[in-house]
């Protein structure tokens, strides 16, 4: 059996240290890219009640990943939209509409970043008042009556090259709490 000589050893040496820093990179590419992920909401307030989306992007809560300094990305230039049908027929009652999200940085956007945070950003739809429920059509300068039924929101995610799609199901009823979300597949 023959021994490697010293410049042999030095050459396995700078492979595995090579190795070892291409590690960090590889599993940043893999598991650091954003994941945004969608909770419907409504806030109630006496007689009042914000019906909207909470949009996130957690961070990485694995030991493991955070050991090898893997971050998670910040989603940068998303743009967020959901149309609105009815459930049974699917007529439309609210085509594609460009949401304002609300960061917590100040005023509202259609355009935002969303960082790596537990903390999310806020879409609205629409606004219980007096029992009645209403749709925000352009921003809350148009609002629209939703009668009694229940309602597919589809949400469309833009941001990067990725575009994702999310439905969520709006119950709006008679009694209080008037307007509430459906548990859906992707939510279970």
């Amino acid at each position: 059996m023959v021994w490697p000589t010293t410049w042999e050893w030095v050459g396995i040496l700078l492979a595995i240290i090579g190795i070892l820093m291409a590690v960090q990179p590889f599993l940043q590419m893999i598991y650091g890219q954003p994941k945004l992920s969608i909770r419907p909401s409504v806030v109630m307030e006496k007689e009042t009640a914000a019906i909207g989306l909470h949009v996130s992007n957690p961070p990485i809560t694995e030991w493991s990943l955070s050991l090898l300094g893997v971050t998670k990305q910040t989603a940068e230039g998303v743009v967020i939209s959901y149309m609105i049908d009815e459930f049974e027929s699917g007529k439309s009652i609210l085509p594609v509409t460009f949401s304002h999200t609300y960061t917590g940085a100040g005023n509202p956007a259609k355009r935002v970043d969303i960082a790596a945070s537990d903390y999310a950003s806020f879409i609205p739809i629409g606004a219980v008042n007096k029992g009645k429920v209403y749709l925000d059509k352009e921003g809350g300068s148009e609002l629209q009556l939703l009668a009694i039924g229940k309602y597919k929101v589809t949400v469309i995610i833009a941001y990067g090259s990725k575009k994702e799609l999310a439905y969520k199901h709006l119950i709006v009823s008679e009694n209080t709490p008037y307007a509430s979300w459906e548990m859906t597949a992707d939510e279970s």
